[in-house]
């Protein structure tokens, strides 16, 4: 017979042998919806969202798109994306993302609505008549009606040419027209005021060549850190939508405010917080987003960033007043995600 003391070994070296078979307990799982936050609007609908930019200039849940049907001979390696205005938003104005491959040009076409380009991506060429200009990131073109126009992205290019193209909602049909029948010549750069064609040449910084943006004084329960340079619209051109570029130092916000029409904005560089209503949410360079009629909304700086947060914002030429409202009449916004 064992004695009791090796009796009591085995026992212990049996119940040390089954803990070690016995598996961990595992954690309590945590909801991936807490975590999260609230998921995002749809994109239809005339409501506010955000269409966030996943690199690579492309937005989550926004398709690809022909840029023309392709048994039209007339362009040749671009592509499309339509973001705001074809989803049941109320713009004045619709805005699109186009890209063209290196060698690839858009239609050369005239039309009598009148648009806009910003440039987000690469080098390209445009013509407006029989005038040719190379473009750069950040540069701002205005093609007045009846203007022939193209875009091209050079042969030799390293990288694809995009740019963000608005348009009147309400638009006549383009015509094509023959390259050949223009005397191409370089361009020259101007600011000039009244419908007329025009490239206002970006300098860096949220600085445009010939423009000279203005800073609002602080206004305490109002906005901070804010200043604007009015980019198309109120020097004679399209009657349709204005186009400026704000800017909100660190520590800075916008006003919080609401008003019948909507508007859209794209952001250039920084990070932020867009609230809407009382939901808060993260933007960053390369989102979109859209405050529908009524809404109340604000954006703001985000805390820690170092750099400002810049965006182009669109809204309507034709607009009445906005009206301040004052956050404690909205319940605590939602955890940003």
């Amino acid at each position: 017979a064992q004695a009791p003391a090796a009796l009591g070994a085995a026992a212990g070296k049996k119940r040390a042998r089954a803990a070690a078979k016995s598996p961990e307990p595992k954690a309590p799982r945590r909801s991936s919806r807490r975590r999260l936050g609230p998921p995002e609007p749809p994109l239809e609908g005339d409501h506010s969202k955000v269409l966030r930019h996943r690199g690579d200039a492309t937005w989550e849940r926004v398709p690809l798109e022909s840029y023309k049907p392709p048994q039209n001979r007339s362009w040749d390696g671009v592509k499309r994306n339509e973001l705001v205005g074809k989803r049941g938003e109320s713009t004045a104005f619709h805005l699109r993302y186009f890209e063209v491959a290196p060698g690839g040009y858009t239609t050369f076409e005239k039309h009598q609505h009148e648009h806009v380009v910003f440039n987000v991506r690469g080098e390209g060429e445009v013509q407006m008549g029989g005038e040719v200009w190379a473009t750069e990131p950040g540069d701002v073109v205005y093609t007045s009606p009846g203007l022939p126009h193209q875009f091209r992205c050079p042969e030799g290019a390293s990288a694809p040419y995009g740019f963000l193209c608005i348009v009147n909602a309400r638009r006549d049909r383009p015509v094509e027209l023959d390259p050949g029948d223009f005397d191409q010549r370089p361009g020259r750069p101007t600011a000039a005021a009244g419908n007329v064609g025009k490239i206002l040449p970006y300098l860096g910084d949220g600085r445009w060549r010939g423009l000279e943006g203005v800073a609002f004084p602080d206004r305490e329960g109002s906005h901070q850190g804010v200043s604007k340079c009015e980019l198309v619209g109120t020097r004679g051109e399209t009657p349709e939508f204005h186009m400026r570029y704000f800017e909100v130092a660190p520590g800075g916000f916008t006003p919080f405010e609401r008003h019948a029409h909507p508007l859209c904005l794209y952001v250039m560089k920084g990070e932020g917080e867009a609230q809407m209503g009382p939901k808060i949410t993260k933007v960053r360079k390369g989102d979109v987003v859209y405050f529908g009629p009524n809404d109340p909304h604000q954006l703001r700086h985000a805390e820690g960033s170092p750099d400002s947060l810049g965006f182009i914002c669109w809204v309507p030429a034709r607009r009445g007043a906005a009206t301040p409202v004052d956050p404690a009449d909205l319940f605590s916004g939602t955890a940003c995600h």
